[in-house]
């Protein structure tokens, strides 16, 4: 009960501070001073500080960021950018099919915080179409993972969640397919519907397939080196924008102040801070601590198998977090009569998706909120309802008996 007491008190306090309007940051801070004294971390917070800035795999995200807007930044000043989205349209018709596809392609590859990738790109377009900046935030984060947290087999979470429950990763696939068909469906009435056709030429121009290589080519460097060659995502990047600069023909001597230009000191702040939130609740133990406790709550076993992995979720904002703590130990419940409920594991991993999608520690949605200049309120308000929509459809499907294989 100490730990429910002490996660709720966080919780409370990093809620007031973000409804009060207080910089995000700020919210998260104090997420990382309370988690050190409620779970008795101490001076251990120095190690965390230094574990955290420290890490190999947390360098290489900020590095990675800093490089993806230093990417979009030389792509927007030749115009590259605009003449590339521009011809997408000639070739794809739709205003709006431009706009999903960028971050449900990006989106295949499990790219850290990878809906950062996507925002300039969806930001071009949806100045263009006059989206506002929120409607821009949630198209591009809602489809950078409508797909990939459901159904894609280089995801870790997903991955893990299938090798954890003891079944075939395509058992577990088939498991999600109805949600993720349905999650892109209410992504597209909720967000989607409405955007205006923009009026472009509908003939295609010979030079449509280079504007469009020229943008695409830096992209599969950054997302394919990492994935098929084990090539550090820094490394990528800045692969990918020594090649930017070459076949666009960008001065040096402009380089540093298109650097100054994208450079986000604040965005790198708030990352930092997520990550040191994250390795505190990590070496404190915090998350297996809650988890136990609401287990030993004796709470109906459906309502401990929506409420573990979901307040897990919402308080790390990473899958294979929500997966690794609350599984093992939700596995017992998720049994009937010694067979694996894969209607209740279903139900389980949409608890904790929805966690995931909704939490403030969720990197793609505050990092892309900082960018596009939302308050995170306000993104929470627009997601709460076709969230809980896609949820209310999960418990359907298991009350109907889904799956049916």
């Amino acid at each position: 009960m100490e730990a429910l007491l002490s996660i709720s008190i966080i919780l409370v306090v990093m809620i007031v501070i973000i409804a009060l309007k207080i910089n995000l940051g700020y919210s998260i801070l104090s997420g990382i001073l309370l988690c050190t004294i409620l779970f008795n971390r101490g001076l251990g917070l120095f190690s965390d500080v230094f574990q955290t800035i420290s890490s190999l795999s947390n360098i290489t995200l900020i590095l990675s960021v800093i490089l993806i807007f230093f990417l979009a930044r030389i792509l927007d000043e030749g115009g590259t950018l605009k003449r590339m989205l521009t011809s997408s349209e000639r070739f794809l018709r739709k205003t709006w099919l431009v706009i999903i596809a960028i971050p449900m392609v990006i989106g295949i590859v499990p790219t850290p915080s990878g809906a950062i990738l996507s925002a300039p790109f969806v930001a071009e377009v949806g100045k263009k179409a006059r989206l506002s900046n929120l409607r821009q935030l949630t198209i591009n984060y809602w489809f950078r993972h409508s797909i990939s947290e459901y159904i894609n087999p280089i995801f870790p979470g997903v991955l893990l969640a299938a090798s954890v429950a003891g079944i075939s990763f395509g058992s577990f696939a088939l498991l999600n397919l109805p949600l993720m068909m349905f999650a892109t469906a209410i992504g597209l009435l909720f967000f989607v519907k409405g955007i205006p056709q923009r009026d472009v030429r509908q003939t295609h121009k010979k030079d449509d397939l280079l504007n469009i290589g020229k943008v695409v080519f830096p992209l599969l460097i950054a997302l394919l080196l990492p994935t098929l060659f084990a090539v550090n995502l820094a490394i990528a990047m800045l692969v990918a924008v020594a090649f930017t600069i070459v076949i666009n023909k960008v001065y040096l001597k402009k380089l540093w102040g298109l650097f100054v230009k994208s450079f986000k000191l604040d965005l790198i702040v708030l990352i930092a801070l997520i990550l040191t939130f994250k390795t505190v609740l990590e070496n404190s133990k915090a998350m297996e601590l809650v988890a136990e406790s609401l287990i030993r709550l004796h709470f109906p076993s459906i309502i401990l198998i929506i409420l573990v992995p979901m307040v897990i979720a919402f308080i790390t904002g990473i899958t294979i977090a929500f997966v690794g703590v609350s599984f093992p130990l939700l596995l017992p419940f998720i049994k009937v009569n010694g067979h694996l409920n894969l209607g209740l594991l279903m139900l389980a991993y949409e608890a904790g998706y929805l966690g995931v999608m909704m939490s403030p520690m969720h990197l793609c949605l505050s990092a892309t909120a900082q960018y596009f200049k939302v308050e995170y309120k306000e993104v929470f308000k627009k997601l709460l309802l076709p969230q809980f929509i896609i949820f209310g459809f999960a418990v359907l499907l298991y009350f109907i008996g889904w799956p049916f294989f």
